[in-house]
């Protein structure tokens, strides 16, 4: 009896993909935790396909020759959202390589999540250490950034859409990175300052609890968490407060700049519902800012124009209060002109007066020594004769030599014809 031969059943398509899928590319996860992770030699790999050909049915040779299908593979994993089978750990880098697609009528375009991509790149491109810089720091910023841009991909990468390339646009956030990292060009680690503020120093449960803030869900095992570790007891003692607060420093500066490039730019780093989230809230914001413009317009228009009235009101009655100022000072005007000319008649009066008076009076003689003397005499009041105050309102007589004067019983008898004094 013949023994019938046993062949294998044919195996479907969809399990074809799954084993292909969960068969090489365990294989490839394996691979790349060693410590070559980037590179899978050739030869290795076509072995393995052959050793896979040789275990299979026939119908796994649809896909070509084992070289055909290393190619296949390579494509594959370099598609926009297939980085995820060959990473290893969250913290790694993305494995892909952005890959530009041409449409039909010769436009440009390129998955969102590739953009992210593009941006590790610009960000390790432009990472220049300080000189006091050692790797263990250098793992915490790459860390960090594969951290942080895979946690802001993740919703881009349930949906692939692509977005039209434009060179200047990709520059523009190159330029950007640059100027926004420049800020964190910080001191040696012997400073106590930089950036014109003091530094208040770190310790490592401040950087934990700060980089669970700025990555949500990182596991306690992920790889910035050693390579901070390893940063930290790298430093010396007396430095590591400063050290850790300038790595801090310039991991907030790094995650500013990328928030603010990816903010700006929702068309090409957010899926289309969440852009149209954001366009929405833009849109309800310059609405509320529009009816807060109109309100203040209003209030505007209506100050201005309360202003304008009290301005009316303040001229009117300024004009009022200048008529009754120029009439007051009218009215002084004429009264002092009335009494100037009242003053200048009276003046004119006295001096025609006092004019004729000089005309009437005596030539006075020109006073002499013993004149001086006796007009000093005279001038005591007394009577020349008792020597007794004469009194002003009583008649008096005087000497015409001496002048001086005597009461009226005191000269009986006693003067000459020439009205002259005994005394003279």
């Amino acid at each position: 009896m013949t023994t019938p031969v046993m062949t294998p059943p044919p195996i479907a398509s969809d399990a074809l993909r799954i084993i292909s899928e969960n068969y090489l590319l365990e294989k490839f996860r394996n691979r790349s935790e060693s410590k070559d992770s980037q590179s899978i030699d050739k030869v290795e790999e076509i072995d393995m396909i052959q050793a896979l050909f040789e275990n299979l049915s026939d119908l796994f040779k649809v896909y070509g020759s084992p070289e055909e299908f290393v190619d296949d593979l390579k494509i594959y994993r370099n598609f926009t959202t297939s980085y995820k089978y060959f990473e290893t750990k969250h913290a790694n880098l993305h494995y892909t390589t952005p890959i530009v697609y041409m449409s039909l009528k010769g436009g440009i375009f390129m998955a969102k999540s590739d953009f992210y991509v593009m941006l590790e790149n610009i960000a390790l491109r432009n990472l220049h250490p300080k000189p006091n810089t050692n790797i263990h720091e250098v793992g915490v910023y790459t860390s960090f950034l594969t951290d942080f841009l895979k946690i802001k991909a993740k919703d881009v990468n349930r949906k692939i859409e692509f977005v039209r390339f434009d060179k200047k646009e990709i520059d523009d956030i190159t330029n950007e990175f640059v100027k926004g990292m420049e800020l964190s060009e910080g001191p040696l680690s012997t400073d106590t300052s930089f950036h014109g503020r003091k530094s208040p120093g770190g310790t490592m449960k401040q950087f934990n609890k700060k980089m669970r803030e700025y990555l949500p869900g990182v596991a306690d095992d992920d790889a910035l968490f050693q390579c901070l570790e390893s940063a930290n007891c790298s430093f010396d003692k007396e430095e590591r407060p400063l050290r850790l607060a300038q790595l801090m420093y310039e991991l907030e500066t790094m995650r500013s700049c990328l928030k603010g490039i990816i903010n700006k730019r929702p068309h090409l780093f957010l899926r289309k519902s969440k852009e149209k989230g954001q366009l929405k809230a833009e849109i309800a914001r310059l609405k509320a800012n529009k009816t807060t413009l109109v309100e203040a317009k209003s209030h505007n228009v209506a100050t201005i124009s309360r202003l304008e009235k009290e301005n009316k009101s303040l001229k009117s009655l300024n004009a009022k209060s200048m008529e009754l100022m120029t009439n007051a000072v009218a009215r002084e005007e004429a009264k002092f002109e009335e009494m100037r000319e009242k003053f200048s008649k009276r003046i004119a009066e006295l001096e025609q007066e006092l004019e004729r008076n000089r005309q009437q009076a005596p030539p006075t003689p020109t006073p002499s020594s013993s004149a001086v003397a006796s007009s000093s005499r005279r001038q005591d009041g007394k009577c020349g004769n008792c020597r007794t105050f004469l009194n002003q309102s009583a008649p008096t007589m005087e000497c015409q030599q001496c002048r001086r004067r005597f009461h009226p019983e005191c000269v009986t008898g006693c003067w000459g014809m020439k009205d002259v004094c005994s005394h003279c």
